[in-house]
């Protein structure tokens, strides 16, 4: 019988000044009902060196797909009475929900749920992904233990995750660069048993933070998977409502009513946007033509992002128009590459 192999990968996603000071992890990383982030996802690439006041390129990270995902109290998740007695959080897309256990000592991994392939992920003892506070050179080693099921075979799993905070400098990601983030590395290994196979799995990931933004700002990982021996890589970056915010004040300015990211784009663009109920995105090319145009209902939220996909639109420069419901426009020129 073929094995299985039920990945979940940590969704760390989650103040920032130019000096290069030691950042010291607090639970002000953690993530916070509420907050919402967009998360793309494309290729690896190099992880760099571990140390102090390094430079970070990741901008090679070329997204192939993204996804929004809300943070929220576990109620609001379908099934979440089988995740109640060992989690107060949970973040999700609409198909993948993440259940945590957070505080001001710790964040942890408590169980996730696919309804959509009957996956469900139940921690007998939870897996610690961060303690806090957390310096450079700090370390620790979580022992962990889950169970469960996919197309109606049940499972056991048990791993450790060892962490350790093996550097602190600069990064550049596609269209910006984020200055006094701390950078993680974790190895995950595990074991998954059933009645018929056994799978071992080793993930290894490099993830980066920034204090006081709630979810991790960028994520190399590596799994191998044994019998047949198999390794995929990916790269992640991920924009937060809480990240917004941290990039305008870095830059020494007030905090404006729309940025917009990556810029220049290919794929897909974000815009983010404050205190204004946004109800239009356009874009329009040099000669006044609208040539893409979304409406949506305003958000009751003081924050809120939102991604405009690209296909079929060509190279050019374009000017992004934003509309809010009391009629307050907001302008922006796009760079679109192909």
């Amino acid at each position: 019988m073929k094995k299985c192999l039920f990945v979940f990968n940590l969704m760390l996603w989650g103040g920032l000044s130019h000096s290069l000071a030691q950042p010291v992890l607090t639970d002000a990383v953690n993530p916070v009902i509420g907050d919402g982030y967009i998360l793309a996802s494309g290729n690896y690439v190099s992880p760099g060196n571990p140390g102090a006041n390094q430079t970070w390129d990741l901008s090679g990270i070329v997204a192939t797909s993204s996804s929004t995902y809300l943070v929220g109290p576990i109620v609001s998740a379908p099934s979440y009475v089988q995740f109640s007695n060992n989690s107060n959080i949970q973040m999700n897309d609409g198909n993948t929900y993440s259940f945590f256990d957070v505080d001001s000592s710790r964040w942890q991994n408590s169980g996730l749920l696919i309804p959509a392939q009957g996956a469900s992920v139940t921690y007998l003892n939870n897996e610690d992904i961060l303690r806090f506070p957390f310096s450079m050179n700090d370390n620790f080693t979580s022992i962990w233990s889950a169970t469960f099921s996919l197309s109606a075979i049940n499972y056991a799993r048990t791993g450790t995750t060892t962490v350790t905070y093996d550097g602190y400098g600069t990064l550049t990601l596609p269209g910006y660069t984020l200055y006094n983030t701390s950078r993680l590395h974790l190895v995950e290994q595990y074991v998954d048993m059933s009645l018929f196979n056994t799978t071992n799995v080793i993930n290894d990931q490099y993830i980066w933070l920034i204090e006081n933004v709630h979810q991790p700002v960028a994520r190399l990982s590596s799994i191998s998977v044994d019998a047949p021996a198999t390794t995929s890589q990916y790269g992640y970056y991920g924009y937060s409502y809480s990240l917004v915010t941290a990039i305008q004040t870095q830059n020494g300015g007030p905090v404006s009513r729309l940025n917009c990211f990556p810029n220049p784009a290919s794929d897909f663009i974000t815009f983010a946007w404050e205190d204004q109920a946004v109800t239009r995105i356009q874009l329009i090319d040099p000669f006044g033509k609208v040539i893409c145009s979304e409406a949506f209902g305003p958000s009751s939220d003081h924050e809120f992002l939102h991604t405009l996909k690209l296909a079929g639109i060509a190279a050019g420069i374009y000017t992004a128009r934003v509309t809010s419901q009391n009629g307050f426009v907001s302008t922006q020129k796009v760079s679109v590459l192909k």
